[in-house]
């Protein structure tokens, strides 16, 4: 039986990159794995490696903003719920606002960490879009968009405009 289930497994050598499963294999080409920082040996199109480069940017700084703010978010409510009641340890209430800024200041660096967090989401966006736009450029499948909602920011102000 496993001689079979190997024997209907066809390899097709075609030339086309596609996306792989895991880092080791994060581009497949002609049944060939290759990994993100290998993708001068996989992409031959030059608007397809802009591309790459572009992801491998946003990659980078939305990395750095989901560790930065995971880490204030762990840290802040670590904090808040870690606080001492100084009421109970000493007998007298001196200490009661201490004690509620001392909690604040933890869910705040907590509520801080998550906008930091939050922030990451456009670029993970931009890392996955950017991705599949090179393998679509490299492989010549181009759709036009027929749809566009962008966020300008300009003189007057910011605002999104729907363009279609």
């Amino acid at each position: 039986i496993p001689a079979l289930a190997f024997a209907q497994v066809e390899e097709t050598q075609s030339g086309k990159v596609s996306l792989g499963s895991d880092t080791k294999n994060f581009f497949i080409k002609n049944g060939e794995g290759f990994k993100l920082n290998q993708y001068k040996e996989v992409f031959t199109n030059q608007e397809a490696i802009d591309r790459i480069r572009r992801a491998r940017t946003n990659k980078t700084f939305a990395s750095i903003l989901t560790y930065t703010g995971s880490f204030g978010i762990g840290f802040g409510i670590g904090y808040a719920l870690s606080v001492k009641d100084t009421k109970k340890e000493y007998g007298y209430s001196g200490f009661e606002n201490r004690d509620k800024k001392d909690r604040q200041t933890g869910w705040i660096i907590a509520g801080v960490g998550a906008g930091i967090t939050l922030t990451s989401i456009p670029l993970w966006s931009g890392y996955i879009k950017n991705i599949n736009k090179a393998i679509e450029l490299e492989n010549g499948v181009i759709e036009e968009p027929t749809t566009q909602l962008k966020l300008n920011v300009n003189g007057n102000g910011i605002g999104m405009a729907y363009q279609f």
